[in-house]
């Protein structure tokens, strides 16, 4: 089964005014990494917001303001910069989900900080939480001399599950994400996303 990823995440656009005067004019923007700057200034355009919604432009209304979004979380009151750095960084990643684990730790997109280099650069991509975990296990195992114990008399006494999933939840981060429905035959219904805390 090939698991099905996004190349783009939606925001609803609403115009501020209209929403004050008790009417919803919005529309859903697609955003991906083509997506330009001067795309997104045009979109947050009252005026724009008005013809796409097919709402004649009769609440003097000049502001927006993002009514919801779908995958990516994208505050009220984003400027245009702000959403743009989203569309920037969809260009250093394989998918939006990829994106969306990232911004469940951090919340401010910064391309130029080492977080997101460190993250973009060793993400590791799991269909499994049992393949997560081992990932972690063999990670310590190469970095640290971690596993030396195994050959110890105390080893009978280790529970190396629970140290699995202690190694994962501590020295990584670990975000689950939920793909929902795939088809009939799908199992994997998550993916995982794992990178170093160091």
């Amino acid at each position: 089964m090939k698991t099905t990823t996004k190349d783009k995440f939606e925001i609803a656009i609403q115009c501020l005014a209209c929403y004050n005067q008790g009417r919803l004019t919005f529309y859903w923007k697609s955003i991906n990494k083509n997506t330009t700057l001067e795309d997104i200034q045009k979109s947050l355009d009252v005026e724009t917001i008005h013809e796409k919604a097919k709402v004649k432009y009769l609440c003097g209304g000049e502001e927006y303001m993002i009514a919801d979004y779908e995958d990516i979380k994208i505050e009220e009151y984003s400027s245009s910069q702000e959403i743009y750095l989203y569309a920037q960084a969809l260009a250093d990643v394989e998918d939006v989900d990829m994106l969306k684990a990232y911004t469940r730790i951090n919340y401010d997109i910064d391309l130029d900080s080492s977080d997101w280099q460190e993250f973009k650069d060793n993400v590791q991509v799991f269909n499994y939480l049992s393949d997560a975990e081992d990932y972690a296990e063999e990670y310590v195992k190469e970095v640290y001399d971690f596993y030396s114990i195994e050959d110890s008399f105390f080893a009978d006494w280790i529970s190396w599950d629970s140290l699995k999933e202690y190694i994962l939840d501590t020295w990584f981060w670990c975000v689950e994400i939920d793909l929902g429905y795939q088809d009939k035959d799908s199992y994997n219904k998550s993916r995982y996303f794992v990178w170093s805390r160091d």
